[in-house]
């Protein structure tokens, strides 16, 4: 019996959509034919108290899917839920503005007034975000999903001003000509329209998916193209006006506890499941065995001394730190649409690519893993204000070819992925230093025109006969790195005038000039930050090539107030200038209590001391607000030195300043002779 009925679920479906769809027509075509039968129903007072509160209680429940569909990332969910969110906002006011209660008419008035022009609305307006969830680019969508709470704030706020002036002024609102036709009837069709092209894409993702939530979704926008077509037809508080109303209530209740209740299932299921597999689980296929081959990017990321601390922690305040630790870390991997393969004691696995939409899985990857350092930063600087030792993180990437699939037996299965690329990304990861992200040659040409790579020795790993190409990333370019013998991008082009051309470069820093076309609002940015740099001294006078030649191999890197940049007595391998923001200087005294020896601003470097002089850190560098700098690793520190003799001999000019300088007395004996 069920595979007979299995053969014939398409046919069983659609007589149960065409019934769903048409019963409601045809109780409205039958009261409107019958006029004996479809006799008023005139009670303006329960009109006003039952369809207000029931609206404006659907607008709460909108907003609890809205901040579900939020925290999931969940972007047709989240428009659905606006719309219905105006849907119900818009007929409250509907329900607010009946006649004879708090705003002054006739009940025999309806069309011309508020009240109809904001049941017209209701369905017209909705049915424009539910078209939204299937038309909008990808693009866009991204940036709807980034900014939930300011899109649901100024759709709230736009639905109390409507119902302020509703009350207030509804005769100006009323003289819309939007209440009457033909002007009502235009906006009908076209909400028609949207409503029928909305329910057929849900339908057909049903088919596919098989998730009870599409085809409630579906069925609830047939019952709202029904209840616009009552509302044009049926005259005035006749049963088959009463009847939009009860399809509109109907239409709400289905499609937001369909959604309350998915978005409750999928939030506890993504907690232990990769979305793609959560995806399959709701929609009822179990999985089974196997997988399939797939080019990926794995990325591994692993605490180090976590060991030594436990020794000197309780199980408890470990067991706290290492959840605030991979929370932080594990967010970014989410931020970047990867997948969370599992978490490894002080560590995790994670890969790009299983999403077939993302071909860009290796630079997603990339930019995970340095918003990981990031986050990191930001819990050193907490950790070290709790008095804790600091702790590193060291990262491993790797793009291959990898099967893809659950693994493990019939009785317990594990989502992952397997292959050469997953071995390599764990044993980089071994290799790293605390914040350090390391990756292969091969993986590090798909992103270098957009981050800043450093080559290491080959090195030999467990497993693997031929010496691996190890790359140190490094961070992201504030400049795309150029292929030869094509044509400059506009970017490319606005960033060189801004350098060399001083009337154009004050023109833009001075009055906010329109830049030329074709380059995005961040470039933008970052052209109009490149600039301001030939006013700082440091840049001052400088050739405008030279210039360039430092910022083009120069990497951005972004701390938080109060992270530490650099360390005294490190040996670090970075010359840093700040791109934005304020950072201070800390020494050592002789009682081993911090100084304060300097303030850095825009445009000043630091560094140098350590990188000219090949000594360690001279000094601490903590930012006091948040920074942006720019990085220049030593061995592209000294290619862009050679190239750039003018500030060269400045940088060198700055560090023997600094040198000469009162430093605390165990270091001022090794300083002065390291520039003997």
């Amino acid at each position: 019996m069920s595979r007979w009925i299995e053969q014939r679920r398409p046919l069983i479906d659609a007589f149960g959509v065409a019934a769903f769809a048409l019963t409601p027509l045809g109780i409205l075509s039958w009261l409107l034919t019958h006029p004996r039968q479809n006799f008023e129903v005139l009670v303006p007072r329960d009109h006003f108290m039952i369809v207000t509160a029931v609206s404006f209680l659907a607008v709460f429940v909108a907003v609890l899917v809205v901040r579900s569909a939020f925290q999931i990332g969940e972007f047709r969910s989240l428009l659905l839920a606006l719309g219905l969110m105006i849907m119900a906002g818009l007929f409250g006011v509907h329900g607010l503005t009946t006649p004879g209660i708090l705003v002054h008419g006739s009940v025999e008035d309806y069309g011309g007034t508020v009240t109809g022009l904001s049941a017209y609305l209701s369905i017209f307006i909705a049915a424009i975000f539910f078209a939204a969830r299937d038309l909008l680019p990808p693009r866009i969508a991204r940036q709807v999903v980034s900014r939930p709470r300011t899109l649901t704030l100024a759709v709230g706020g736009l639905l109390a001003l409507y119902a302020a002036v509703s009350v207030w002024q509804p005769h100006f609102l009323g003289s819309i000509a939007l209440a009457n036709p033909p002007a009502s009837h235009a906006i009908t069709l076209f909400a028609i329209a949207m409503l029928g092209y909305s329910a057929w894409h849900d339908a057909r993702l049903y088919l596919v998916r098989r998730r009870p939530v599409d085809g409630a979704s579906a069925l609830a926008l047939i019952w709202l193209a029904d209840a616009q077509i009552a509302m044009i037809l049926a005259p005035p508080w006749t049963l088959a006006w009463w009847e939009y109303h009860g399809l509109m209530l109907g239409a709400v209740l289905i499609a937001l506890a369909a959604e309350l209740i998915e978005l409750d299932r999928r939030r506890n299921l993504d907690r232990f499941l990769p979305s793609s597999l959560v995806d399959s689980v709701m929609s009822g296929r179990m999985p089974s065995l196997g997988g399939e081959r797939r080019e990926i990017t794995i990325v591994f990321a692993d605490l180090r001394d976590s060991t030594a601390l436990a020794e000197s922690l309780e199980p408890e305040e470990m067991a706290a730190l290492l959840n605030e630790f991979l929370g932080a870390v594990a967010g970014e991997i989410a931020r970047f649409e990867g997948t969370l393969d599992k978490f490894l004691g002080d560590g995790l696995m994670a890969f790009f690519g299983d999403n077939p939409g993302h071909l860009d899985h290796t630079e997603r990857a990339v930019r995970a893993a340095f918003g990981m350092q990031q986050r990191m930063r930001q819990l050193q600087a907490g950790w070290e204000a709790e008095g804790r030792a600091p702790l590193g993180m060291g990262v491993g990437i790797a793009r291959g070819v990898a099967i893809v699939g659950t693994t493990g037996s019939a009785s317990r299965m594990d989502f992952t992925a397997i292959g050469s690329p997953v071995n390599i990304a764990s044993r980089l990861t071994a290799l790293a230093q605390p914040g350090q992200i390391l990756t292969t040659r091969k993986t590090y040409w798909h992103v270098l025109h957009n981050v800043v790579g450093v080559a290491k020795p080959p090195t030999t790993i467990k497993g693997f006969c031929q010496p691996l190409e190890v790359v140190e990333l490094v961070g992201t370019r504030l400049v795309p790195l150029e292929e030869e013998d094509v044509a400059p991008s506009p970017f490319f082009q606005t960033v060189t005038r801004a350098l060399s051309d001083e009337a154009f470069r004050s023109s833009l820093l001075g009055e906010g000039r329109m830049l030329p076309g074709g380059i995005t609002p961040q470039e933008r940015d970052a052209v109009r930050e490149i600039g301001s740099l030939m006013d700082c001294p440091l840049f001052s006078g400088i050739p405008a090539e030279e210039v360039g030649a430092f910022v083009v191999l120069a990497a951005v890197r972004n701390y938080e107030k109060g992270s530490t940049v650099v360390r005294q007595s490190a040996e670090e391998d970075e010359l840093y200038v700040i791109l934005r923001g304020r950072a201070e200087v800390f020494v050592l005294n002789s009682s081993g209590s911090e100084q304060r020896v300097a303030t850095l601003e825009r445009g000043e470097v630091f560094g140098e001391i350590a990188l000219l002089f090949d000594t360690v850190r001279t000094a601490s560098v903590r930012a006091t607000s948040p920074v942006t700098l720019l990085a220049v690793h030593r061995d592209n520190c000294y290619e862009v030195l050679r190239r750039t003799p003018v500030l060269r001999s400045r940088i060198e000019n700055v560090a023997r300043s600094r040198m000469t300088e009162s430093f605390p007395v165990r270091f001022a004996t090794a300083n002065e002779a390291q520039v003997v």
